[in-house]
């Protein structure tokens, strides 16, 4: 259900979550785990992208979350949606939960369990984000030898493709995000320590 609503989700964050068990030192997870009221999960992911998470990356004043392009929220209940969360003009704390497709509504009631999931860097568009400059990352790119006499037929392909296509081998910031009513993880990939340090 959550594949169909963010297709490749599932192994992105497999591929993040054993590399901070390896562990990579260009991943970094945090959690914490305390119990919150699900009418309180929308605003508090909110919260986390603002403030936590974009604010730390962007380094300047917050504009509306949905003008940061890239960044994809999925709120899974017994099913998976993509939604947009916005937060009201008039009361300041009044927070709006619309789904992707169709614009509809939705509010969390306190029978309810949902967990919002926020995702940046998996898809392809991802790369042009404003979110991206090259203080952010924590490795410029990935290495590959110069060209000798002794490479393998492998190197020697490698070093063509970053030839042609110097962007395949940029490495960009990427993060997870998911909040739910008992534990709250953020996983980064590339974000540089200083912006963790803040």
């Amino acid at each position: 259900m959550l594949s169909a609503s963010l297709p490749g989700f599932s192994a992105f964050e497999d591929m993040m979550r054993l590399a901070t068990q390896l562990p990579h030192p260009a991943i970094v997870s945090l959690q914490n785990e305390k119990i919150i009221k699900a009418t309180d999960l929308a605003s508090l992911t909110l919260d986390l992208l603002e403030k936590a998470v974009l604010g730390s990356i962007c380094n300047q004043k917050l504009k509306p979350l949905n003008t940061f392009p890239g960044v994809d929220i999925i709120r899974c209940t017994n099913l998976a949606s993509a939604v947009n969360i916005t937060r009201g003009l008039i009361p300041r704390d009044n927070i709006r939960v619309e789904t992707v497709m169709g614009g509809t509504r939705v509010k969390d009631k306190t029978t309810d369990n949902p967990e919002y999931i926020c995702v940046f860097g998996l898809r392809q568009n991802d790369v042009r984000s404003s979110l991206i400059t090259d203080n952010h990352l924590f490795f410029k790119e990935t290495f590959v030898q110069r060209p000798t006499q002794e490479m393998s037929v492998f190197s020697r392909a490698l070093v063509e493709i970053k030839q042609a296509k110097p962007t395949l081998f940029s490495r960009h910031v990427a993060f997870i995000l998911r909040v739910s009513k008992s534990t709250r993880t953020l996983i980064t990939y590339n974000m540089h320590p200083q912006i963790w340090a803040k």
